[in-house]
């Protein structure tokens, strides 16, 4: 079975695969998405350059986020309010081109964002007032939506995912992280105050800091960390390394911990690779830094 990831898109042109977050049993076509001045959208085929559909409601805008199967194409629509926009998710048949709104969502949050589709469901996140994301998931056939974690789909494998708690608008700050099972619909806390991740293959890595502190982000100052392991396909969970002094964590793999900081000694910030299997920390350089992590 191959992994599966969620995956974030911006810009008024992005591709992405039909069936994204779901099993599909033959070659899909890829598809591009261009959204017009006049809040429409069009759908094309990647391969051919031909439109595959026209996005529009009237009176609404198309908003960023869209999802296809080989029937059908979701996505969202917005009317501009004064203080909030009002959303709906959208079903639009790709043969006759028929649409349905499917619901009206809530405007406790500020906007709303497509990322996949799986087994007949809808997986959203939602921005709410401060920008706090929340990871959400809507059932076609029921019509329910669900608000599941605060935080954002990040990686996934078969049919587990992870929440991260620690990216909410972009910006990494101390948080929650969670799987959720798609099948069993179970929702479990993997690691908390989670400032630092990595996804491979399977496994998913956390940096968790032992105890709560802004210090690493704020002052770029060294905390302890615990780094612990999750594997998607056992749900089995492991401590790697049970204490470790770090700065930022950036990156985590399965042989080594990014992070960064600043060394108030020598007024210059400071990049370490740790090896987890020797633990051992080693001062690179931020041109060594930034290659591994970007």
């Amino acid at each position: 079975m191959k992994k599966r990831n969620f995956v974030y898109f911006f810009g008024a042109l992005f591709v992405f695969c039909l069936l994204l977050f779901g099993a599909p049993r033959r070659a899909e076509a890829a598809y591009t998405v261009s959204y017009n001045s006049d809040g429409s959208a069009t759908l094309k085929n990647q391969s051919t350059g031909g439109t595959v559909a026209k996005l529009s409601v009237k009176g609404e805008r198309i908003g960023k986020g869209i999802v296809v199967t080989s029937k059908n194409v979701f996505y969202l629509s917005y009317s501009v309010g004064q203080s909030k926009n009002t959303y709906s998710i959208i079903q639009q048949n790709l043969s006759t081109g028929s649409k349905k709104r499917l619901i009206r969502l809530t405007t406790v949050y500020d906007s709303y964002h497509i990322r996949a589709i799986y087994d007949g469901s809808l997986y959203l996140e939602a921005t709410s007032p401060g920008g706090r994301g929340m990871a959400c998931r809507f059932t076609v056939s029921s019509k329910k939506f669900e608000a599941l974690a605060n935080g954002s789909w990040a990686f996934g494998y078969k049919y587990r995912f992870v929440i991260d708690g620690s990216a909410n608008s972009g910006m990494p700050s101390p948080g929650t992280c969670y799987v959720y099972n798609t099948k069993s619909r179970n929702l479990t806390v993997i690691a908390t105050y989670v400032l630092g991740t990595g996804y491979s293959g399977k496994y998913a890595y956390f940096a968790s800091m032992k105890s709560p502190s802004e210090s690493a982000l704020v002052s770029m100052q060294p905390v302890s960390y615990k780094i612990i392991r999750y594997d998607l396909s056992t749900a089995g969970k492991k401590t790697l390394v049970s204490s470790m002094k770090a700065y930022r964590v950036e990156k985590i793999t399965a042989n080594y911990v990014y992070h960064s900081g600043y060394k108030t000694s020598t007024g210059q910030n400071v990049y370490y690779r740790y090896n987890i299997a020797k633990k051992k920390n080693v001062q690179i350089s931020e041109a060594t830094y930034r290659k591994a992590v970007e």
